[in-house]
C-alpha cells in the first residue's frame, strides 16, 4: 500500500464522485436536497466548480437530514462513503454532516479535525416569519457558530497574527472542558427550537455564512429545478436566482482576484497493491446495490 499525492483537478473529481453517489443515494430513497452556496452559484455561472474553489455543500430539510444521519451504516454500504458530523465525533451532536471518502488522507490548513476528503451537508431549518426576529435567531446561531468553529479551527489558518495567538491559547481551554461540544448542542436546539415546517420560512441556521438573506420561502426550497454541475443534472431550490441575488448581489458578476479563496489543503490517495484487500470498497455508481 501507498499514497499519492492529488492534483487539485483530481480533488474536484474526487468531490464529484462523492456528490454522485449522495445523489444517487438521495433518489433511491426519496432524501430530498439542493445545492446551496458556493456550490449553487458555480453550477449558475459556471456549470461546474468555481475555478478556483475546491468546496462542495448542500443542503437538506431538517427531517430528511435526520434521516440521512440515522441511515449512516446503509448510506456506507451502499455507496462505500461515511456519512458523519463536523469534527468527526461519532455519536456527537454537529451543526452539519460530512459525508468523508476514507481513501484520501486530506491536511488542510484550515480545519484540523477532518482528515478525510469530504463534501457538505447543512441541515435547512425552519426561520421564524417575522423579519425582526429571525435576524435576533440567525444572530444567536451566529455567535454559538463561531464559538463552536474556534474549538475545532487550525490556528494555522488564522488570517491575522492576533487571531493565531488567541485560537492557539483558547483551544486547550475548549477541549479540556469540552466546550465545543456545549456550544454544538446549544446550537442544534436552537436551530431545531422552531420545528421545520411550523414557519414560511426555512434556510441554513448552524452553518449559515450570509445572514437572513439565506432565508427563503418553504414552498420555493422545496420545489426543486434541475442545473447542471459538470455535465450531471442535480437538484437546486426553485427559487435559486432570489438566492443567489440575496446572498452574493449580482452573481455573475466575478468577484477580485483576492477575494478567491480556497480551503488551501492538500490530499493523497491511499493506493492497495494488487491483490490487497480493502476495508471498504467502494461500488462503482452504476452498479446496483444488494
Amino acid at each position: 500500500m501507498g499514497v499519492r499525492k492529488l492534483s487539485q483537478e483530481e480533488i474536484k473529481a474526487g468531490e464529484l464522485e462523492i456528490l454522485l453517489a449522495f445523489d444517487a443515494y438521495c433518489k433511491r430513497h426519496d432524501l430530498a436536497y439542493s445545492l446551496i452556496g458556493g456550490t449553487l452559484l458555480g453550477a449558475v455561472r459556471h456549470k461546474g466548480f468555481i475555478p478556483w474553489d475546491d468546496d462542495i455543500d448542500v443542503g437538506m430539510p431538517r427531517p430528511h437530514f435526520d434521516r440521512l444521519m440515522s441511515e449512516a451504516e446503509q448510506f456506507k454500504q451502499e455507496t462505500g462513503y461515511r456519512v458523519g458530523g463536523y469534527a468527526d465525533v461519532p455519536g456527537s451532536i454537529t451543526p452539519l454532516a460530512k459525508v468523508l471518502d476514507e481513501s484520501v488522507i486530506l491536511e488542510s490548513i484550515m480545519e484540523r479535525e477532518q482528515p478525510h476528503l469530504w463534501i457538505d451537508i447543512m441541515p435547512v431549518d425552519a426561520y421564524p416569519d417575522d423579519l425582526s426576529t429571525a435576524e435576533q435567531h440567525y444572530r444567536e446561531a451566529s455567535k454559538l457558530r463561531i464559538q463552536f468553529g474556534a474549538a475545532y479551527a487550525n490556528p494555522r489558518g488564522s488570517t491575522t497574527l492576533a487571531k493565531r495567538v488567541v485560537k492557539t491559547l483558547l483551544q486547550p481551554v475548549y477541549r479540556a472542558f469540552p466546550l465545543g461540544k456545549s456550544y454544538a448542542r446549544k446550537l442544534d436546539a436552537l436551530a431545531r427550537s422552531v420545528p421545520y415546517g411550523s414557519t414560511g420560512y426555512v434556510g441554513v441556521l448552524t452553518w449559515g455564512l450570509y445572514g437572513v438573506g439565506e432565508r427563503m420561502a418553504i414552498e420555493a426550497f422545496e420545489n426543486k429545478v434541475d442545473v447542471e454541475f459538470e455535465g450531471h443534472a442535480l437538484p437546486a431550490m426553485s427559487c435559486w436566482k432570489e438566492y443567489l441575488t440575496s446572498i452574493y448581489g449580482d452573481y455573475m458578476q466575478l468577484p477580485p482576484e483576492e477575494e478567491r479563496k480556497t480551503h488551501r489543503f492538500e490530499a493523497w490517495k491511499i493506493e492497495h497493491d494488487e491483490g490487497e484487500t480493502r476495508n471498504t470498497p467502494a461500488p462503482q455508481h452504476g452498479d446496483e446495490v444488494e
